[in-house]
This record gives structure tokens, C-alpha cells and sequence, in this order.
């Protein structure tokens, strides 16, 4: 984003370019509020140490609103559109909060988890 983060940002807009097989690159920009999303301020989503950024994704994809979950969603939803599978960040907004209202995007979490701790 124009802020200087590494992912699509919420803080403000994010320059992209679409790459599609031999089509020409195409610049576009992606606003939050766009989408229906508000912007939200570096400080709300600033993490911390590992642990501190493991309780929040845990608090996101339990379901708590606010900054963190918006960019969270507005990622996942780019990734399905890219992916193929949306037609567009509108549905893949929709999709990915569908995932973590259903607690399916927890226990996918729970089970990646589960994996990496066995032997």
C-alpha cells in the first residue's frame, strides 16, 4: 500500500497491477472504502512480539470486528480473486467473511497448528 506495508493496505489506497496469461498489464488501485470498508490508522494494525500476533489473529478469526479483520478480509479477498475463485473483491470479501463467521478459517488455523506440533 501507499503506506508502506507489504499487503493491501486499509490505511489508505494500494497500487496494483493486474497481470492476466499475454493480456497487457493493467494499473488499478484499490481503495477500501470502495468496498465498503472504513480506513483504519497504522496503530490499529500494528502488532508485536509472535504472541501478541498470534492472540490476534486468534480474536479475528473468532469473529471480532474492527481494523484488524477488514484487512484481513480485503487480503483473503484479493487472494480468491486472483486464485480464480471470485469473479471479483466484492465476492471474495463476501466469501472470506463467510469463512470466519463460520469458524471454518479458525479450524483450518487449529488444524495447521495441530500438523506443525506433531511428530
Amino acid at each position: 500500500g501507499r503506506d508502506g506495508l507489504d499487503e493491501i493496505t486499509t490505511t489508505t489506497i494500494t497500487d496494483a497491477i493486474l497481470v492476466e496469461g499475454d493480456a497487457p498489464l493493467q494499473r488499478f488501485e484499490i481503495e477500501p472504502a470502495a468496498f465498503g470498508l472504513p480506513y483504519a490508522t497504522p496503530k490499529a494494525l500494528a502488532g508485536d512480539d509472535a504472541a501478541t500476533n498470534a492472540a490476534i489473529i486468534r480474536h479475528i478469526l473468532a469473529g471480532q470486528h474492527g481494523a484488524g479483520r477488514d484487512i484481513v478480509l480485503l487480503n483473503a479477498a484479493a487472494a480468491l480473486w486472483v486464485a480464480g475463485k471470485v469473479p471479483g473483491i466484492p465476492e471474495g470479501l463476501k466469501l472470506a467473511a463467510e469463512a470466519i463467521d463460520s469458524g471454518r478459517a479458525r479450524s483450518k488455523l487449529d488444524a495447521l497448528v495441530q500438523f506443525s506440533r506433531a511428530e
